[in-house]
């Protein structure tokens, strides 16, 4: 193989995984203090439980779930002719339908293969996360993976706030440690509040 298109291979492989580790990364960001609440705060799951699931959760979303996550969004979003210059309302409007559809398919058996057998807990697990992915967490989600691809290079949004785009040097490189903290330290408070069904 000449070794321009050894080096074509090479490039196209090195930016595959940096599209995969950003897209999963903003997921992870995302996923990991709205799921702890829904968890801990709404399906009475312990600590320990969500605790469980949120790590297995980011262990799988770099293993794998996020690019199925992602490419799942792509192509509903391409099957009902919405794409990047599509009103953002619209846009809105199917990441939330997306959303849910992927949180009611995915949550009982994941629940089930984290050890929570209690199918009320399953069930308020999943109940809450299709409505909560329908309301919020679907366009949340597709924001974030959208703004963190453009803030690394990847791809243009123009859901991108300004202040994000106008960051460079030493400023660019802190931010996704901040964002990573501001993650983990609501996280914490949420597993740190008591359930809503402990007295």
């Amino acid at each position: 193989m000449p070794l321009k298109d050894s080096m074509r291979l090479v490039k196209k492989f090195v930016g595959g995984l940096k599209k995969h580790a950003v897209e999963s990364t903003a997921a992870v960001l995302v996923l990991t203090p709205t799921y702890a609440t829904l968890e801990h705060l709404v399906s009475n799951m312990s600590r320990q439980e969500s605790q469980s699931a949120r790590l297995t959760g980011a262990i799988l979303m770099y293993a794998g779930l996020g690019k199925i996550i992602s490419y799942g969004r792509e192509k509903y979003l391409a099957s009902v002719h919405v794409d990047k210059e599509s009103p953002p309302s619209l846009q809105a409007r199917h990441d939330r339908i997306y959303g849910a559809l992927f949180n009611l398919v995915i949550s009982p058996p994941y629940y089930l293969a984290m050890g929570v057998d209690d199918p009320a807990k399953i069930g308020m697990g999943t109940l809450s996360s299709v409505i909560f992915g329908y309301l919020a967490q679907g366009q949340i989600l597709g924001s974030s993976i959208d703004v963190c691809k453009d803030f690394a290079g990847l791809e243009p949004s123009p859901k991108t706030p300004g202040f994000l785009k106008s960051l460079h040097g030493p400023k660019k490189a802190l931010a996704p440690a901040l964002a990573g903290a501001a993650s983990y330290a609501l996280t914490e408070i949420v597993w740190r509040l008591p359930s809503a069904y402990e007295t």
